[in-house]
Order: C-alpha cells, then structure tokens, then sequence
C-alpha cells in the first residue's frame, strides 16, 4: 500500500494544465514517494519503492521486517477504517487518504474542504487511527492473519522457507527503533511574503531561504538533502548542482538561489530523524527588455505540491525597471 499511497497521492497532485502532463506526473511521483516514505516510513523505511527481500543466507532480515512492519502497518490502519466506515472499500479509503494528505495533514479535509472518500469518517476518528503510539501500532494483525505485527518476525521466517527455501534467523526489533506515523506534517516554510517587491536582478536570480526552526532550535542536528532540481527539458541533466545549491546543509535556515523555472525538493532529516519534505516550484513568463531577458515569478512552497487550482503562491514580483 506505500506504493499505490504514493501514485494516488501524485495522481491528485499532478498538474492538468502542465505543458507535458507525464513529466510533471513523474515528477510528481517522485516528489510523493519521499512524502510517503516521511508520513508512513515510521523511521525505518529507505525507498518505499523497493522492498528487500530474504532471498539467501546472507540477507538483511533486520532490514527487511522494518519495511513489512511499515507494510503490514498501514495496511491495518487501512482495515480499521473500513471497519468505521463499511459503506467503503479499501481502494476507495486509500485513494481518500491520498487527497487527503495533500495539504500535509490527515483529518478528512484538504484546504478545510471535506474530502468525499472519506465522508463516512470524522477527523477525530482518522486522527484517533493514525495517531495510535508504536507500541498500538504494532499489537494490530497483520490483515488476514491472527498474527500481531510484533510477532512478524516469525511469519517472515516461515514465508522464506516456505517460498524460497531460505533458511532466515529470526530477528527481534524494539518498539523504540520505530517512530510514530505523522498526521501532521508543518514548520517547514520559506521566508517570504505575498506581495513582495524584489530589487531589479538578472531573470531567475531569486533568493530563497528555507526556515526549520518548527522542529528545533540550533542545538539540534539538521541536514538537508536537495532531492530535486530544474532540468534541461532536452538532456534531462541537471542545471544546478544539487551537493552545491543550499548555502549551508547544516544549517536551521539555508538559503539558495532559484536560478532557473521549475521545481526544487528537499529532504529535512533532524537528530537523525526523517522530518518533512518540501517543494519549490519557480515559474515565470519572461519579457525581452533592453536586451536583457527579465521576467515576473511565482514561487510557490508547500509541504506537498497541491493542485494547481489550491495551490497557493508566494507572489515575488520583480521591481520596476529603470
């Protein structure tokens, strides 16, 4: 279910009215498999996209049981909304939780309007089923089974013997080296303000500064990773170097430059911890002027790229020209 949350979730968010609809989808999908990862990955999950498996003696079975855990993990939760609301069924609920979370938070709504799939279930009630603590978390079943998910360990041992005549050992997980599924993702904004006027600069030399202080102060260890630049619509490469673009990756507050239109993502991770992904998208419509090529921008920066038609947009204009 990370998988298909995740191409739901690029579905509702891809742009309809993109010049090339399959890149911006792609794009996006990239864009919301790193968020899914942040909201059901529980801290142990490193690509949603794929699954290790207990494929000989020598396997990660440690490595393993954590991406099952946050499978079978979300998969329950999915089962126990069904159980609130049978009127629905667990496509219908996935697919509800995939808009749903396109505004960052799982509570029923998305920019405070209702989503339809999941009319039959109260925000209290989504909110009560995700935000369960590990250890209730890990005491559900694993769909179909009358095994917990703590005891999957075993169940996976069986599985590779069974299917692949593996013969894995068994291994036990604390419910510390887990984190909770995130409900609520915020704190991670740009600095900037509608309606402010930049001084006159050369087109797309924007500057930007990203701000986590939402999830801790200086003493804390953050590290940012750029996930995603502007590509050159011929070559695909890259136009900025991703290790280079922020000012400081350590930093609470790092700022960079938007140098060319499109779409910049980043990867928060504090003390360790996966914390928020974040998405930037610069577009412009450019006018020639004295020989030089200048233009208006808006930049837009939301915890997930929303729909065009709820997207809301930083407005940066450009000075007058003199």
């Amino acid at each position: 279910p990370l998988t298909s949350l995740a191409f739901e979730m690029a579905k509702s968010s891809t742009d309809l009215d993109a010049a090339d609809i399959d890149t911006d989808f792609a794009s996006k999908l990239a864009l919301q498999t790193s968020n899914v990862k942040t909201h059901f990955g529980m801290s142990v999950v490193q690509d949603i996209t794929s699954a290790p498996l207990i494929d000989g003696a020598g396997a990660d079975v440690a490595a393993v049981l954590k991406h099952r855990t946050a499978i079978e993990v979300l998969a329950a939760l999915i089962q126990q909304l069904n159980t609130l609301d049978p009127s629905s069924t667990g496509d219908q609920l996935l697919a509800g939780l995939a808009e749903d979370l396109t505004d960052g938070k799982i509570d029923g709504k998305v920019n405070e309007e209702a989503v339809p799939k999941l009319s039959g279930l109260s925000s209290e009630q989504l909110q009560l089923t995700f935000g369960k603590p590990v250890a209730e978390l890990l005491q559900m079943n694993v769909p179909g089974t009358t095994t917990t998910i703590a005891e999957l360990n075993s169940l996976l041992v069986n599985e590779a013997q069974e299917l692949r005549g593996v013969n894995a050992e068994l291994v036990t997980l604390a419910d510390s080296e887990f984190e909770p599924i995130v409900i609520s993702k915020t704190g991670l904004v740009v600095d900037a303000t509608e309606d402010h006027v930049l001084p006159k600069k050369a087109a797309g030399d924007f500057g930007i500064t990203l701000n986590a202080s939402g999830y801790g102060s200086g003493d804390d260890d953050f590290v940012w990773t750029v996930t995603g630049v502007p590509t050159d619509p011929e070559t695909n490469d890259d136009l900025v170097e991703k290790a280079t673009l922020l000012s400081d990756v350590n930093s609470i507050a790092p700022s960079f430059n938007a140098e060319f239109i499109g779409i910049y993502t980043f990867e928060l991770t504090v003390n360790g911890v996966a914390k928020d992904v974040g998405t930037i998208e610069v577009e412009k419509d450019y006018f020639l002027n004295a020989g030089n090529l200048f233009g208006s921008a808006l930049i837009a920066f939301a915890l997930y790229a929303i729909p065009a038609r709820q997207r809301k947009k930083l407005k940066l204009m450009k000075a007058a020209d003199s």
